[in-house]
């Protein structure tokens, strides 16, 4: 092989798509998606894994101290390939993902006690799948996919607020904008 280069398997995307086109989910509903891997030639690996996590963090500064935490709500792993476990319709006996592109099927059911996502200057609540493909001696690739989890289900813009006629509330034009409690 003296003066010639030798070829170098590539990642070409890696990639993390959920079911729903919004990411917008409420806590206790299941995430479900997948990890797209597309390689144009064998690629050696020694892990392939998704990860769905959850976290609060928050700095600020008082008089030239800066002050840090953050918090772990949720940290959740499917492993695909590595640890013992290996996903046969895409790895060879070599260790590598075969060429082509493979879509690798996630399922994650939302803990119901999770506060909502937030952010703000000095703190925030960020939610996210998070895939890995570990090669040998080489660097880890990383695609991640940021969500929303809100309190409750978001309506369209137009369904958000239910304008009460009547029924003895007060508010111009006989009505008033519903801001909590129950309609009957």
């Amino acid at each position: 092989m003296h003066g010639e280069a030798q070829a170098v398997a590539v990642l070409e995307k890696l990639a993390v798509n959920f079911h729903r086109r919004e990411a917008k989910f409420v806590a206790g509903e299941e995430i479900t998606g997948e990890v797209l891997i597309k390689v144009p030639k064998s690629l050696p690996v020694t892990a392939v894994s998704v990860k769905l996590l959850g976290a609060a963090s928050v700095c600020w500064d008082e008089c030239g101290v800066i002050y840090r935490d953050s918090e772990c709500y949720v940290n959740v792993k499917i492993t695909y390939y590595g640890d013992g476990r290996g996903h046969k319709s895409i790895i060879d006996q070599q260790s590598c993902i075969t060429p082509g592109t493979h879509n690798l099927p996630f399922s994650f059911l939302l803990p119901e006690a999770l506060p909502p996502s937030f952010s703000a200057l000095y703190g925030a609540v960020r939610y996210s799948v998070q895939a890995k493909l570990k090669r040998p001696l080489s660097p880890v690739y990383v695609a991640g996919a940021p969500f929303l989890l809100t309190l409750l289900p978001l309506a369209p813009a137009a369904h958000a607020r239910i304008l009460v006629r009547g029924a003895g509330l007060e508010g111009e034009g006989g009505g008033a904008w519903l801001a909590s409690g129950s309609v009957t």
